[in-house]
């Protein structure tokens, strides 16, 4: 057994003798983490909760740390996928936002819920990287069994906190994550650096703040629309207007968008007028009336759906999507959407060949001939 496999086998001694009530040979730090998890936690739970990827994704958008991070998320999709991790990237709660990782880690993480919208605080998981990391204020190594819950004892993580340089607050955490037997310390100074990058940005842009008026619309599956993050109760076709607009972000002309909603000339061109006059009081005048557009930030999954996609992001990219597009949709436009977006999932899930997200795809839409097929010969 190497040395690696020894220091596995005294940690997983050390925890088992917590578990008995005996005092374990483990570095303060983690014990101290692990006495702060008993009573809160169940050492035998199989994952922590996880929540809506749509509203995961949503927090990301409109969170300090989008922007902030944004440089660093090319290299760290790299390093995650070809040294076969996972990188992650957490709010202040511990609660997963942003994550690429290697085809065999996406699918491991995605059984223990170390995927966006997973909570991976303390209080929620017991002791681990990332939720060290923001309670030391200093970056952190978990390996293996010094996580407190067994379900990730094959795990070692490296975490590192995003510090506001101006308010001094923990925003967030920089995290690599493996299984243990892939253990490098060089990835603890990495994500090291990489959150220092993130908080020399910070120090730049430390006024930036969400913006006051946000759009949201969920289109794929359940349909929901907020606004500064309140409901809006609309009708089908001011569903359609909204979404229209959000995907031409450019901007049409009347004539353009009445041709783009309506399958046929039946309708007034009135009844349109009173649906943007209407829809322009609800966005409290967030639409331009001149050259119609949204002139207030928008965040659909239809966008989000697009972007994992081309980020390689299989897993969260079905996820986000439950349904098609608007299936009640008669629009000309939104039905050309439809089509378009649901040909980009399957032909990428076609490129990828994973049989367990082709399976998960035709459990979910079963009425798709081509990947029946394809998961049938697989």
């Amino acid at each position: 057994m190497n040395e690696l496999g020894l220091s596995r086998k005294k940690l997983e001694h050390a925890w088992l003798q917590y578990q008995q009530g005996l005092q374990p040979d483990t570095r303060l730090e983690v014990l101290h983490s692990w006495d702060r998890s008993r009573g809160r936690v169940a050492a035998d739970q199989p994952r922590p909760r996880v929540m809506d990827m749509n509203l995961a994704y949503r927090w990301w958008l409109e969170s300090e740390l989008s922007s902030a991070c944004e440089p660093i998320l090319p290299n760290l999709s790299d390093l995650a996928k070809q040294g076969d991790f996972v990188a992650a990237i957490s709010n202040e709660e511990g609660v997963l936002l942003w994550s690429a990782a290697s085809p065999r880690m996406a699918r491991i993480s995605e059984g223990v819920g170390f995927v966006p919208g997973g909570h991976w605080g303390e209080s929620e998981v017991g002791t681990n990287a990332l939720a060290l990391a923001m309670h030391t204020r200093k970056p952190q190594t978990v390996f293996s069994a010094e996580h407190f819950v067994q379900a990730v004892h094959d795990w070692v993580c490296y975490s590192a906190p995003v510090i506001h340089p101006a308010t001094g607050r923990v925003l967030g955490v920089v995290d690599l994550s493996s299984t243990w037997e892939n253990a490098n310390p060089l990835a603890l100074t990495i994500v090291q650096t990489l959150a220092s990058s993130v908080n020399r940005v910070l120090a730049v842009t430390h006024q930036r703040m969400v913006p006051d008026q946000f759009l949201s619309l969920n289109v794929c599956g359940t349909i929901s629309v907020r606004f500064n993050h309140q409901p809006l109760k609309l009708t089908l076709r001011q569903t359609e207007i909204l979404l229209i607009l959000a995907l031409r972000p450019e901007g049409m002309s009347f004539e353009e968008l009445y041709a783009a909603l309506y399958p046929q000339d039946e309708v007034s061109p009135s009844t349109l007028k009173v649906e943007l006059s209407r829809l322009r009081q609800a966005l409290q005048g967030g639409i331009s009336l001149k050259h119609y557009r949204l002139t207030v930030p928008v965040y659909t999954d239809v966008q989000a759906v697009r972007d994992l996609i081309r980020g390689g992001m299989l897993q969260q990219a079905l996820g986000l999507y439950k349904g098609v597009l608007l299936p009640r949709s008669d629009s000309p436009f939104l039905e050309s959407q439809r089509e378009v977006l649901h040909s980009e999932i399957t032909e990428a899930l076609i490129r990828s060949g994973d049989q367990d997200l082709i399976w998960q795809f035709v459990h979910a839409f079963p009425e798709d001939y081509l990947l029946t097929q394809i998961s049938k010969s697989g």
